[in-house]
């Protein structure tokens, strides 16, 4: 699964402590994921949109499809992506059937307050007379609501008064984001997708989005409260149709929420106090037919992580996890350092085992299972990827299998296995010098997508064409900042 190419984010403007809601695009970061039986992958393209690959390789890579998308993960077969889109909404009509009363209540009197405050003092600016008393209850008013949903309900009443709050801020009178996200079905045919159903929409960020084994539901967690990192909210959405139910006590990353297919178990984090302290906590959602219960059972927590990352269910009944070390009870600020990678057997033991430790693996942050739990590949923070056998019942420590790869460092594809025997990443490669490149520069630094073997121990490409249409962001990016470095020095 992808996570993250674009964010909304949350600034503070100048005249006071509101948020202003906006939108803006990271870093590069591009990202593939295959199907269940690894004979399609879908290709992430900053910008652009998804392609599909098929088993050909390059010669089956597709055109550029859904451009919209800002996320995606493939269901349970090879014939069906889950993607998320994000639309600007700025009907107040439509955009009030996604709050809640006693939220829309809040917004209508914030809204009415600003207007109030911008009509006694002709201003919003602590320096043209705003009383801080004022100033201050604006700012506890905005706390739990989005200044673009203000911002929209204002459009729908007084869209002069809005034109004059946006100048005063250094805005133009359109300019404010009121996002929606959308998570759809889409259908996948061998040169195109086609959207087949909505699965829900919603104001809050939608951070990840899971399939159960049984393709009965589909778990997504969003951020609830604005500006969060992680999401806590988490609800199953039954693929036939019907209410969500609701998981209590959700404190996912992403990455962070897996199903346990022998059980049709939910795995994710939870909250359990202080110290920044999360627990992997497994809720029993279906009953043994694989019908899903109304009210979930949660189940005792498996083991307690600090700075949490990724969470691999593989291998029958084992769980992958990143994690830094933790010990009981723990001083705040403690075990903020490099994570290593833990697996645990939920039905045979309650502890879990550290099979990949920073001493060996460097930061664990990054890493992918096979599907049969047999290896493991991780990334450390450099772009190197390493390659792992893990242990069997007899088994006592990992072997490292004699491959070392560096990934492209400025595409950021992570390390995912396509099989239990092929591993795809991105290897870096050297292109030719730009016309914009200065003659005692290197050349900027393309990428191409790589599929190892462990069996044969050999890579094969599977787009030549990485640089030039798949990745054309990668040399733009490096000229980019190789120039800005050079006016930097003459500065």
């Amino acid at each position: 699964m992808r996570f993250g190419l674009k964010q909304t984010v949350l600034a503070t403007l100048a005249f006071s402590s509101i948020l202003f809601l906006c939108g803006c695009d990271a870093e590069p970061i591009t990202s593939m994921c295959w199907s269940p039986d690894g004979e399609r992958g879908a290709l992430d393209i900053p910008g652009q949109g998804i392609r599909l690959i098929g088993p050909e390789g390059e010669k089956s890579l597709t055109d550029v499809l859904l451009p919209d998308a800002i996320s995606f993960a493939w269901e349970n077969d090879k014939n069906h992506l889950l993607a998320v889109t994000e639309k600007n909404e700025k009907d107040w009509g439509r955009l009030k059937e996604l709050i809640d009363e006693e939220e829309q209540t809040k917004i209508i009197e914030t809204t009415q307050e600003i207007l109030r405050l911008q009509k006694k003092y002709g201003s919003l600016k602590s320096e043209d007379g705003l009383p801080k008393e004022d100033s201050e209850k604006i700012e506890t008013m905005m706390k739990e609501i989005r200044l673009g949903d203000v911002l929209t309900y204002m459009f729908s009443i007084d869209p002069t008064a809005l034109a004059t709050f946006m100048k005063e801020n250094d805005k133009k009178a359109d300019e404010w984001s009121c996002p929606v996200y959308s998570l759809k079905r889409y259908s996948v045919k061998k040169n195109s997708i086609e959207p087949e159903s909505t699965i829900c929409t919603t104001r809050r960020s939608i951070q990840e989005y899971a399939t159960s084994p049984n393709g009965k539901a589909i778990a997504v967690a969003c951020t609830q409260y604005w500006g969060k990192e992680s999401a806590d909210c988490l609800k199953l959405y039954p693929t036939d149709g019907g209410e969500p139910i609701s998981i209590k006590n959700p404190e996912s990353k992403r990455g962070s929420l897996a199903w346990l297919e022998s059980k049709n178990w939910l795995i994710h984090l939870s909250q359990t106090g202080g110290n920044d302290i999360r627990s992997i906590s497994a809720d029993v959602v279906m009953d043994d037919d694989g019908n899903l219960l109304k009210e979930p059972k949660i189940m005792q927590a498996f083991t307690m992580v600090k700075n949490a990352g990724r969470i691999v269910c593989a291998g029958g009944d084992r769980i992958f996890f990143a994690s830094s070390k933790v010990t009981l009870p723990c001083a705040p600020g403690q075990y903020e350092g490099k994570q290593s990678v833990y697996m645990i057997s939920p039905l045979e033991a309650a502890v879990p085992t550290e099979i990949v430790p920073v001493t060996i693996g460097g930061d664990c942050k990054h890493f992918d299972v096979s599907p049969d739990g047999k290896h493991i590949a991780v990334m450390d923070m450099e772009g190197r990827v390493s390659l792992y056998i893990l242990p069997q019942v007899d088994d006592k420590q990992i072997q490292e299998l004699p491959f070392t790869e560096k990934q492209a460092e400025l595409s950021l594809i992570l390390p995912r296995f396509r099989n239990n025997d092929e591993l795809s990443f991105c290897a870096p490669i050297e292109t030719e010098k730009s016309d914009k490149a200065k003659a005692d520069k290197p050349a900027p630094k393309g990428a191409e997508l790589v599929i190892y073997s462990i069996k044969s121990g050999k890579s094969k490409t599977i787009s030549k064409s990485w640089t030039t249409e798949v990745a054309p962001f990668l040399m733009k990016y490096v000229e980019e900042k190789d120039e800005s470095s050079d006016e930097k020095q003459e500065k």
